[in-house]
């Protein structure tokens, strides 16, 4: 008989000849690829991003103010220096403890600069490179309670990136009126590096997904019995028929 192949019209009824039985790998692997493709990125969410990073800049200026008390005893002429020489253990490099040591700054100062740091610590940051996987829907697990889903829609229109967020902060801490610029560059020094990501892209986690969904597809078997009418005359030859 003629040899067809995919959209050929039938020019006779086609009658199978044996018991037929046999995967369809190429349809099998389609419709695995497709599960793949249904499982959302997964992301890890860290809420304690805010109080850790407010902790560690309040730790490095409490050190800071300690060092910079003279001991006891000290000759007076040394005193003046040893704020100015203070070495700053926070981010940003040792060199800003000469600005942070070089005056008394108030309380209202530091309660401004904390409050702007936690504000652009707080909500759903998400690091730049990871921008890819916020397109359409994500998935969102709690670190502290993992059993805890939420999903998120067009993720990338209502989360921050990492680079905006720091931007946000510089620009909130240059308008602080009794900051000279010397000293609003050198918090936004000390405090831009704090702003690390809430939302952490889970690649592990979202390809262990991927391959449980695509493992999950049956192959997709094809049983014809011996007389069995495969196609009639007229009819369009489908992948399956071939």
């Amino acid at each position: 008989g003629p040899v067809y192949k995919e959209g050929d019209i039938a020019r006779e009824t086609i009658i199978s000849p044996a018991d037929i039985y046999f995967v369809d790998t190429e349809e099998t692997e389609r419709t695995r690829a497709f599960a793949r493709e249904a499982v959302v990125p997964i992301f890890a969410y860290e809420p304690k991003r805010p109080d850790e990073a407010v902790q560690s800049f309040r730790s490095a200026w409490e050190h800071l103010q300690r060092k910079a008390e003279p001991s006891p005893g000290a000759a007076n002429r040394t005193n003046s220096n040893t704020r100015a020489e203070a070495k700053w253990t926070g981010l940003g490099g040792p060199e800003l403890g000469k600005v942070f040591g070089s005056r008394t700054f108030s309380r209202n100062e530091l309660d401004a600069v904390e409050r702007i740091l936690r504000e652009n610590t707080s909500g759903d940051i998400y690091a730049d490179q990871d921008r890819p996987f916020l397109e359409n829907e994500i998935k969102i697990v709690d670190r502290q309670k993992p059993t805890e889903l939420r999903r998120a829609q067009n993720a990338a229109m209502t989360m921050v990136a990492v680079s905006d967020a720091r931007q946000q902060l510089k620009d909130q801490v240059s308008g602080i009126r009794s900051l000279s610029p010397k000293e609003a560059d050198a918090f936004v020094a000390a405090l831009s590096p704090l702003i690390q990501p809430s939302l952490i892209y889970d690649s592990a986690a979202t390809e262990a997904e991927r391959l449980q969904a695509a493992q999950g597809v049956q192959p997709l078997a094809i049983a014809l019995k011996r007389g069995e009418r495969v196609v009639d005359e007229g009819q369009r030859i489908t992948p399956a028929m071939v």
